[in-house]
């Protein structure tokens, strides 16, 4: 994981949530694919558990971003003369148009205009809401209480 102390995306440096979830997906990978080295990363190992990601359910997009990070280490080691080439430079995404998870619409006339009202009235709603008991496994420290949700069907009230 040393590659994520100077990673950078297009000469910018990266932020803590990013090296983070970066991280997490390494980890993720070296352990269910047995990478203890650089030389143990093996396309067909990787290729395998890109199989085995999606029989699970584990969207395309997602399985993208994992081989992208895997794939970024591999080019970072190249860079640094680790390895002579990345071994996933041929590895494939996957199609992420065949694997629509929500179908992203516009919105209609109707759609547009309860949301013009809600943010028109929000600011009142928020003032005049009543506060309701949390249940005792919510409840941290001095945090007993939370405001009643807003919804559609309560917000006019």
């Amino acid at each position: 994981m040393e590659h994520l102390k100077v990673k950078r995306v297009r000469g910018r440096r990266v932020s803590d949530a990013y090296r983070m979830n970066v991280r997490g997906r390494l980890s993720r990978l070296t352990k269910e694919c047995d990478l203890r080295k650089l030389s143990d990363v093996d396309p067909t190992v990787v290729e395998r558990w890109l199989v085995k990601a999606e029989e699970l359910g584990v969207s395309a997009a997602t399985r993208n971003e994992y081989l992208c990070s895997l794939h970024a280490m591999c080019n970072w080691a190249v860079r640094e003369n680790r390895v002579l080439t990345n071994p996933l430079a041929r590895v494939q995404k996957a199609s992420r148009a065949l694997d629509v998870r929500r179908k992203r619409r516009a919105l209609t006339e109707e759609e547009v205009v309860r949301l013009i009202a809600a943010t028109r009235i929000r600011p009142v709603a928020e003032f005049g809401r009543e506060t309701t008991a949390l249940p005792l496994e919510k409840k941290k420290g001095r945090h007993s209480w939370t405001y009643e949700p807003l919804t559609a069907q309560n917000l006019d009230a």
